[in-house]
């Protein structure tokens, strides 16, 4: 069994990379890049949960992380980071070198969103849930930072971005969106995409349950 999954990675690492040295083919190595996409499909999935779900807040966590994303492209721009970490494992974004990395602000935006909410509203929070979501996590910015993907400062930058856009956003939701949850929900466009319902339980704003 362990050859079979050994195996699967090794595939999944073909596709994803072009190659791994010197850790080619270690199953460590191309587990750690693997989670480099998991940002990417978790914001995808955020989407996809709020139209199965009808729900407007999952959509205002999901335009956040594509905000998240658009800040990053952003501070590339604007910091001039010519330092140049040699990848040990090129993924097919090849983006090292740039200041702050994208993977692991975008993973940090995520975490720290989600902590803010079940902290804020006093969400339910299971165990298995919120180990599985750090140890994504970690193999993130371990995959950063042990195959030379970026720097230190690139890494502690956008721990430091995401965190700060992260806690920026949450107060964005909290007190200019949701009080007009009522109303947006009655806009055509929102009720279209069928959207019916809010996860924050607030005065006339309904919960999902």
């Amino acid at each position: 069994m362990t050859y079979v999954f050994t195996e699967l990675f090794r595939e999944l690492a073909i596709w994803t990379t072009h190659h791994c040295q010197p850790f080619e083919p270690t199953f460590v190595a191309h587990l750690l890049t693997t989670t480099r996409y998991e940002g990417f499909l978790t914001t995808v999935l955020i989407y996809a949960a709020s139209f199965r779900y009808c729900d407007i807040y999952l959509f205002f966590f999901g335009v956040g992380t594509t905000v998240n994303g658009l800040l990053n492209v952003l501070l590339r721009v604007l910091v001039h980071d010519e330092r140049r970490a040699s990848p040990l494992c090129f993924d097919v974004y090849n983006t090292s070198g740039n200041w702050p990395s994208y993977q692991t602000q975008d993973s940090t935006f995520i975490v720290v969103f989600l902590c803010t909410y079940a902290v804020l509203y006093r969400a339910r929070v299971d165990p298995i849930a919120v180990a599985l979501l750090l140890i994504c996590y970690a193999g993130i910015v371990a995959g950063d930072l042990l195959l030379n993907y970026h720097t230190g400062s690139q890494v502690a930058g956008a721990v430091g971005a995401g965190t700060l856009c992260a806690l920026a956003w949450q107060f964005v939701i909290r007190f200019a969106l949701l009080p007009y949850v009522p109303w947006l929900l009655r806009l055509p466009v929102v009720a279209y995409f069928e959207y019916t319902d809010a996860m924050i339980a607030m005065p006339g704003v309904p919960k999902l349950e």
